[in-house]
């Protein structure tokens, strides 16, 4: 393929790169590392086009996108650590509200020896699962981050009915 034939291609092929680009992983997050092997891999293949002018065009194009990918792919795989790293804090329920009081709690054995250092336990709640009230027991669990702190759930009364909130991360 000549070098003029290279040139023509590159514009069409890096623009429809570049609309690919928000690339997106199968959880529906954002692929960076994708996205940015994408752009730059067509930035790289415009500027290396353009060095390489009318003689080495498509070899400036190639070097120039295999370049660009590499950059770009470190860059985009920098952005996804930086996203994994931080918490997401599970969104909380809605509380609820309800014409029927939660029963009271039941006689609740509490495992004395944690599983593993570092885990804290859970105490029960009676959830409401839209027709009644289900008993969730205790349990340990792995906090979240440090210094977490379980607020357990609780129900109470007002004019409009009981309400209940979820056991919930603070």
């Amino acid at each position: 393929m000549s070098a003029k034939a290279v040139q023509r291609l590159i514009l069409p092929l890096s623009g429809a790169a570049a609309l690919l680009a928000g690339c997106v992983n199968p959880d529906g997050t954002q692929n960076n590392t994708g996205s940015g092997l994408l752009i730059g891999g067509a930035a790289g293949a415009i500027t290396g086009a353009a060095i390489g002018g009318p003689r080495h065009g498509g070899e400036g194009a190639l070097i120039g996108a295999a370049s660009g990918a590499a950059v770009g792919g470190v860059i985009g795989n920098s952005m996804d650590r930086q996203q994994r790293a931080q918490p997401v804090a599970p969104p909380q329920p809605a509380p609820v509200i309800v014409q029927q009081p939660p029963p009271p709690p039941p006689q609740e054995t509490v495992v004395v020896a944690a599983p593993a250092p570092g885990y804290v336990w859970a105490e029960g709640e009676w959830v409401w699962n839209g027709a009644g009230w289900v008993w969730v027991s205790g349990h340990w669990v792995v906090p979240p981050r440090p210094g977490a702190v379980w607020v357990v759930g609780h129900s109470w009364h007002d004019r409009r009915g009981w309400h209940h909130e979820h056991g919930h991360w603070r």
